[in-house]
């Protein structure tokens, strides 16, 4: 009996800590952060655009060339590519992609289409939460900027 409860207190406390780090990022850790620093900004925008990515790959390998996941999967690619030299600007280090843990597997499509849409209402509350913050660099808001107008077609893709 001893072991059963320290098997169900490990397991109790390995689900709050994986629950707890899910918070920490991309979006759902920005949000989280009222006066976020610079590279903070960066890290989280890059972390919630790999997210973004490796969500919708992971749904068009379980359902197939859905749409719109299969003309979004590419805009996320993009991107990142649009964050990277904002890090390699200023000496910084681009963030591994450290997405996989965060994926969700969805048990339908219409599930897949919630997953979807919550993920751009976060992203498009991040960048919204980074443009209000002072001292963002001109070069940051032009992208941040972008990445949010995308977001934001993103999501009325997936309302469509």
């Amino acid at each position: 009996m001893r072991y059963l409860w320290g098997l169900l207190l490990g397991m109790m406390l390995m689900m709050s800590t994986t629950a707890a780090s899910a918070n920490d990022y991309g979006a759902r850790g920005a949000l989280q952060t009222p006066k976020p620093t610079l590279q903070e900004m960066l890290n989280f925008a890059i972390q919630d655009e790999y997210l973004a990515k490796a969500q919708y790959s992971a749904i068009l390998d379980t359902f197939g060339k859905v749409r719109p996941f299969s003309n979004i999967v590419q805009a996320e690619g993009q991107h990142i590519a649009e964050l990277q030299p904002l890090f390699n600007d200023r000496g910084l280090d681009v963030p591994s992609d450290e997405s996989k843990p965060y994926v969700v597997n969805p048990q339908s499509l219409a599930d897949a289409m919630k997953i979807g849409e919550q993920a751009e209402i976060d992203n498009i509350a991040m960048y919204e939460h980074f443009l209000r913050q002072p001292d963002v660099p001109e070069d940051v808001k032009a992208v941040f900027s972008r990445l949010l107008a995308a977001s934001q077609r993103h999501l009325n893709a997936f309302r469509r």
